[in-house]
């Protein structure tokens, strides 16, 4: 059969390759044994991450130092039924690295009088060392003596383990009222202790904060001691 020259097979060289050639690639065919001649991708370097330090510091050491309020020589005024006042607010920074206290006061004779005295006692600071306090007060006879010197026998005998050694005369005589400290002041107290109203009730949270007591009116002078 003769095929018509119109439809005889030609070739056709391109340099642009067709769809087929696009998308595979020739194989390569490599003798095993110039596996080492032939030209691999060079491999990837990871480069290590460089490691996270950590900074271990020390907290710097804070020392703690105490500052004391320089005393002032002053005098308060405390009105009828005011509160928010006590013992330790008062004389406490006054007392403070005194060893012998002399306190004045006529009239701590009745019970809540002698409490009075007892809580006053509380807010001596032996940190420095034990403390004597002297107490001159007085009595209406001779069976009130006996009657407070043997309470007054219990407090020295208690407060003796707290480092404080309590020691008590009656004066027939004695009218002033006030607290001698051998650091060098003196505090005058127009009522003595008996600074506070009568509670209404044993029961009261005053009894147990003074700062919650109602005030008596009263007059406190904190003074130097003359150095002789």
């Amino acid at each position: 059969m003769k095929l018509d020259r119109e439809y005889l097979p030609i070739s056709m060289r391109s340099k642009y390759p067709d769809e087929y050639q696009r998308t595979h690639r020739k194989a390569q065919y490599v003798d095993p044994s110039d596996i080492d001649k032939m030209k691999l991708p060079k491999k990837l370097e990871i480069k290590d991450e460089p490691s996270e330090q950590i900074l271990i510091t020390t907290q710097p050491e804070f020392q703690v130092i105490e500052t004391t309020e320089e005393l002032q020589e002053k005098t308060i005024r405390i009105r009828e039924g005011e509160t928010g006042f006590s013992y330790k607010s008062l004389f406490g920074p006054y007392m403070r690295g005194a060893s012998k206290i002399d306190l004045a006061d006529p009239y701590i004779r009745l019970e809540f009088q002698i409490r009075n005295l007892l809580a006053f006692i509380g807010i001596i600071d032996t940190v420095e060392g034990p403390v004597a306090l002297h107490l001159i007060t007085g009595a209406e006879d001779e069976y009130q003596k006996r009657i407070n010197g043997q309470k007054f026998d219990e407090i020295a005998a208690s407060v003796q383990d707290h480092g404080i050694t309590f020691t008590y005369e009656f004066s027939d005589t004695i009218h002033r009222r006030g607290i001698e400290l051998d650091n060098g002041w003196r505090i005058i107290i127009d009522r003595g202790l008996d600074i506070f109203q009568k509670p209404d009730s044993k029961y009261e949270l005053s009894e147990l904060d003074q700062t919650k007591r109602k005030c008596r009116e009263t007059e406190i002078v904190f003074m130097k001691q003359s150095q002789e």
